[in-house]
């Protein structure tokens, strides 16, 4: 792998990680007959995945527990892509699918735990996961060997899979394009270099008799050619080229962009960031107890369920415009609203992206949005901008929403003194 651009981008702790969905003294007498992966790039560089998964329970099971590894390193360190769980299904074959109770835990390796405590399965089952993944797509520079190009590096069949898999296939769909597609698909454990490499102008070379691989309407299919072992997977890398897909957004911090639609210019808040409080407070501690090695490592973790408006609160005693974009940025991850690039690209606008409505969501109610309940504060902050919807621009946020922001910086403090981690009084507010 190590020829390749991609693999230099240090993606393996990404994608080594797809876990065993049962436990492994279970697994060597439980199997599975078939797992197919399909990949969906969107014009807007999201990538829908669809898993199915055909297994057979030789004893009773109450479901399967799936670990879907979002957490990676490159160049610019660590980030996590951002996950949105779609739906998961299940049938035994008697029945069309139906939904299955899962529960979503985890930030860097999202962690789901599939099927129903009061009920066990014996026999064959097919379970049906859809997630949808933001931040997959890279895209490189010309100084790259393979040149311009954007780029999906996916472990489309998990290397980790505790059990063998009798059929293992593969596919991804694009959009349309008339420039040439390059390939590259890895068979077997983590860091096999057992490859294929094909283009939408070439047949596959490489490992064929491991791997059968083909472009076809803006397709790419693959098929595992031989059953899978325990622990044995496949990465498919997929180039596409430049202009494909919609451009990523500037290479600029999302905050810097809301701030500047926030704020009036020459504000005293652009020149005193959020962490200069503790800075100061370090450097005055270190010289009033001369501290033998005079450096001092300060860092702060605000306790679990509270907004970013909150831990800003909480930090230096009130709410400054940095805390609000913070929050914004926060809840476009989740989201709820878009960041909308300006035609000025200077700023942005926050573009409202309404619940969803299915059959368990009617009348796509907020508190059914989100995989977890929303935080009393983000959900102040989402009704405080909904009558500015369904596009919040500058000139909103610097006006009309003057007043509201001055109602969250006030509310901010009396939830956390509410849940006493904030004293608050007529004439100061302390920590």
């Amino acid at each position: 792998m190590n020829d390749m651009t991609l693999s230099r981008r240090l993606r393996t702790a990404l994608f080594a990680l797809s876990a065993l969905l049962i436990p492994l003294s279970q697994a060597q007498r439980d199997t599975t007959q078939n797992f197919d992966t399909r990949a969906d790039i969107r014009q807007d560089r999201s990538v829908e995945f669809t898993e199915t998964i055909k297994v057979t329970f030789t004893e009773a099971q109450h479901g399967l527990i799936r670990i879907i590894p979002v957490r990676t390193e490159g160049d610019k360190g660590v980030r996590v892509l951002h996950f949105t769980l779609e739906g998961v299904d299940w049938t035994q074959g008697q029945t069309d699918f139906q939904p299955v109770p899962v529960k979503q835990s985890g930030s860097g390796d999202i962690t789901l735990k599939i099927g129903d405590a009061n009920r066990t399965l014996t026999g064959p089952a097919i379970f049906r996961i859809r997630y949808l993944i933001d931040g997959a797509i890279t895209d490189f520079g010309p100084e790259a060997p393979m040149g311009a190009h954007s780029e999906l590096y996916w472990n489309m069949i998990p290397a980790h899979w505790a059990t063998s898999i009798d059929s293992a296939t593969c596919s991804v769909s694009y959009p349309t394009t008339t420039g040439q597609m390059n390939a590259r698909i890895y068979i077997g454990p983590t860091g096999s270099k057992n490859h294929v490499d094909l283009t939408t102008s070439n047949n596959p070379t490489g490992d064929t008799a491991q791997i059968q691989a083909l472009f076809k309407d803006s397709n790419l299919f693959a098929r595992a050619a031989r059953p899978l072992s325990a622990k044995e997977g496949m990465t498919v890398v997929l180039a596409l080229p430049i202009g494909t897909l919609a451009p990523p957004p500037p290479d600029t911090d999302h905050g810097a962009y809301i701030e500047k639609s926030l704020l009036p210019k020459n504000s005293p808040f652009s020149f005193f960031p959020p962490f200069v409080p503790v800075a100061i407070f370090a450097i005055l501690f270190s010289k009033r107890f001369k501290l033998r090695s005079r450096k001092m490592s300060v860092a702060f973790e605000a306790p679990a369920g509270l907004s970013l408006l909150e831990a800003g609160a909480l930090v230096h005693g009130s709410v400054t415009p940095r805390d609000f974009v913070a929050n914004v940025v926060s809840m476009a991850q989740l989201k709820m609203w878009l960041l909308v690039h300006n035609p000025d690209n200077t700023s942005f606008s926050i573009e409202f992206i309404p619940p969803k409505v299915s059959p368990t969501n009617p009348n796509g109610l907020l508190r059914d949005f989100l995989d977890r309940p929303l935080l009393p504060m983000d959900q102040q902050l989402y009704y405080s901008l909904q009558p500015f919807a369904p596009l919040v621009s500058p000139e909103d946020l610097k006006g009309s929403f003057g007043p509201t922001f001055a109602q969250l910086k006030s509310d901010a403090p009396i939830m956390l003194a509410a849940k006493q981690l904030l004293h608050c009084s007529r004439r100061k507010s302390r920590v």
